[in-house]
């Protein structure tokens, strides 16, 4: 009778054959498990031949077969958002460019912190969906700033920029005199004597020219190169590829030239104020010497043979009443505007964008005329868009859209 340690001697020589053998037959197995379908007659195949044996046509090559190595890159293949050329803008100079605009803006130096904002923004797309947070952040600090641009005080048109309250009266000689009431504020402007009004366009033309200056002088300071009106790392610009280049391009903008990407434009008629002095000559504040009694309070007429005077209805005998022509309010809404102060561009229709490129139709590139789009010719990649089968726009430079004055 074998004893336990003759048991266990036998049992471990068992194992450790069954594992020889279960290595040495493994590829069989691996073979006999894939079952690989003939695909010029459907005949299976459970062996490790390599041609079917009902047909003699060529099998699909076994799953644990060695896949070929894919094929390396060619030089003049496109950049990928993932690629190198995408991550070299650095984190300190976007974070430095973002905070610049804020800067800028909390200054008060409005066009400045939007061309800064601008530009980081072409940066931030240049990191895909890593950089979309910091992009949509831009937009609505560029927002902001376009609505502070827009809005700028006027002289009152009420009380001339006095601030205070006009009325007219009769002299001793029955005169209109036109008098300053003491202590009186101005009911439009609640005695400041400004009024909010649309920047007209010229200074807002002046304030762009000047920021562009100063941001340029900024930007060259920090290092960067200008390329097509965009501000990066050196070197940079040329190394992306025409899809990233139209890429940063778009989300840089570009705005319509007329109204500077706001979609309107200062109202010609009043000037921005949106509000035109009453036309009445008698008017002062809103209040006029009343027509029907001429400032006394009374009316006279007659009764019988006898004339008599009576309270004046239509001033309730005060001998001044509201305006007919501005209400009471001492000015009238511009009929131009219809009071708003501004119009609607009528170069962009409102949205404050250039009109999209007709040649790329918004894209931002083209097919490569060179190759037809293939990006090879003769069988190596074509030398004109160096193999990713398009090109940059020329007429846009990739924006997709073409600012015209």
């Amino acid at each position: 009778m074998p004893t336990p340690s003759t048991r266990r001697n036998f049992l471990g020589q068992t194992l450790r054959g069954g594992l020889f053998t279960l290595l040495a037959v493994a590829p069989s197995l691996r073979a006999l498990a894939a079952v690989r379908v003939c695909k010029a007659c459907g005949h299976e195949a459970l062996g490790t031949e390599a041609k079917c044996s009902h047909c003699g046509a060529a099998l699909p090559p076994l799953p644990d077969a060695t896949p070929p190595p894919p094929p390396a890159a060619d030089a003049g293949t496109e950049t990928k958002p993932s690629d190198p050329a995408s991550k070299q803008v650095p984190e300190a100079v976007l974070a430095d460019q973002v905070a610049m605009a804020k800067h800028l803006a909390g200054q008060g130096s409005l066009w400045g912190a939007i061309l800064f904002a601008r530009n980081a923004a072409a940066m931030a797309a240049l990191k895909g969906r890593d950089g979309a947070a910091t992009g949509a952040a831009l937009d609505t600090l560029v927002r902001e700033c376009r609505k502070r641009l827009t809005t700028t005080d006027q002289p009152c048109l009420v009380c001339k920029g006095t601030g205070a309250q006009q009325m007219k009266s009769l002299s001793l000689k029955g005169d209109v005199i036109e008098q300053t009431v003491v202590g009186g504020k101005c009911a439009v402007c609640k005695g400041t004597g400004r009024r909010p009004a649309r920047s007209p366009d010229d200074q807002i033309t002046r304030e762009e020219a000047r920021a562009l200056q100063q941001v340029a002088t900024d930007q060259k300071q920090r290092g960067l190169e200008e390329s097509r009106g965009l501000w990066l790392p050196e070197g940079l610009y040329a190394a992306l590829s025409p899809r990233e280049q139209s890429a940063a391009r778009k989300a840089a903008g570009t705005p319509c030239t007329p109204c500077h990407g706001f979609g309107s434009i200062a109202c010609d008629g009043c000037n921005g104020a949106g509000v035109l002095p009453c036309p009445n000559e008698n008017c002062a504040s809103g209040v006029e010497i009343c027509q029907e009694c001429k400032g006394t309070g009374r009316t006279t007429g007659t009764r019988g043979a006898t004339s008599v005077q009576a309270r004046c209805t239509a001033c309730n005998s005060t001998g001044k009443r509201a305006c007919l022509e501005c209400k009471g309010k001492g000015f009238v809404e511009c009929e131009e505007c219809q009071g708003h102060g501004e119009q609607v561009c009528k170069t962009c229709k409102g949205t404050g964008d250039a009109p999209a490129c007709t040649k790329c139709h918004g894209d931002g590139v083209i097919e490569c005329t060179r190759c037809g789009g293939s990006g090879t010719a003769k069988g190596k990649p074509c030398e004109a868009c160096r193999g990713v089968g398009h090109s940059l726009c020329k007429s846009c430079n990739g924006a997709g859209r073409v600012a015209r004055r």
